[in-house]
């Protein structure tokens, strides 16, 4: 509440705060300190408020935009059976247990073995989200079963963390990694021919768009009040990254800077929250 307070107080005459929306822990606090400052008016979605000193504050709430799991567990279980010849056996790392990503992505993956009968998952193991764990991980994994054709991880911490016990046993290229997240390492080893894919999240196009769809409410570009659920709470789509596109990816993502559109407000809605 104290950070809320003097991040307004501070500030000139627009603040924006992106507020968890999820978090009751900072939802309550953060409300409160608007309530402290004078806020006289606060509406879900995109509201516009003013302090008794006429600082507008356009509070995000109720307002989400995220990234499903499930298509990007999908797409690099898919990318990596496609490069296995569509058969073979695989091991998995997981995230944290009870994280919604990590079951999200997991389910990703058990839903593309479900159409590739000639792939067998061996084992499954969390690694936490953790490199240095992946790596103890997946020297396990290759003393205990020899025959490894591929490593599908729920995040590219975790498939880097695994290419290191890959480069280390000299594996690395004969069994391909994986991940999520998009980092400039991993697309690099999707275009050396260490990863078979990763998923670019594009967190430069959710900040962005974050404060333009805040922004263009505040002008009256749109009603937020008017808009369907769908542009309120929504996953959107990230870019897929495997070998046939990396080095175009790398060249857009990690060398250069995609040439957004900040009015396409829509375009990349995938489905509700």
């Amino acid at each position: 509440m104290r950070a809320t307070q003097s991040r307004i107080t501070r500030r000139g005459s627009l603040s924006l705060l992106f507020e968890a929306r999820r978090n009751a822990v900072l939802r309550e606090p953060i409300k409160n300190a608007l309530a402290h400052l004078g806020i006289l008016e606060l509406e879900p979605a995109f509201a516009l408020a003013r302090t008794s000193a006429q600082r507008a504050i356009i509070v995000l709430d109720d307002c989400h935009m995220g990234v499903d799991g499930v298509p990007g567990g999908y797409f690099i279980a898919k990318s990596l059976f496609d490069a296995m010849g569509g058969k073979g056996k695989i091991v998995a790392m997981q995230g944290l247990l009870a994280n919604v990503p990590a079951v999200q992505r997991f389910d990703g993956l058990k839903k593309a073995l479900k159409e590739y009968p000639n792939i067998q998952l061996l084992a499954d193991q969390t690694a936490e989200w953790d490199r240095t764990k992946a790596f103890s991980v997946m020297e396990a994994f290759l003393a205990k079963y020899p025959d490894i054709g591929g490593v599908w991880a729920a995040n590219d911490n975790m498939g880097l963390g695994a290419l290191e016990a890959l480069r280390a046993a000299k594996k690395n290229k004969k069994i391909l990694s994986s991940g999520i997240d998009g980092t400039s390492e991993a697309i690099q080893a999707v275009v050396d021919g260490e990863f078979a894919a990763t998923v670019v999240n594009d967190p430069m196009w959710q900040g962005g768009m974050g404060l333009s769809l805040a922004y263009h409410a505040k002008i009256g570009t749109f009603d937020p009040s008017k808009q369907p659920k769908t542009n309120r709470e929504f996953y959107f789509v990230p870019v897929n990254v495997d070998q046939k596109n990396a080095k175009q990816i790398q060249r857009d993502y990690v060398f250069g800077i995609p040439n957004y559109d900040w009015k396409d407000f829509w375009s990349r809605v995938q489905k509700p929250t």
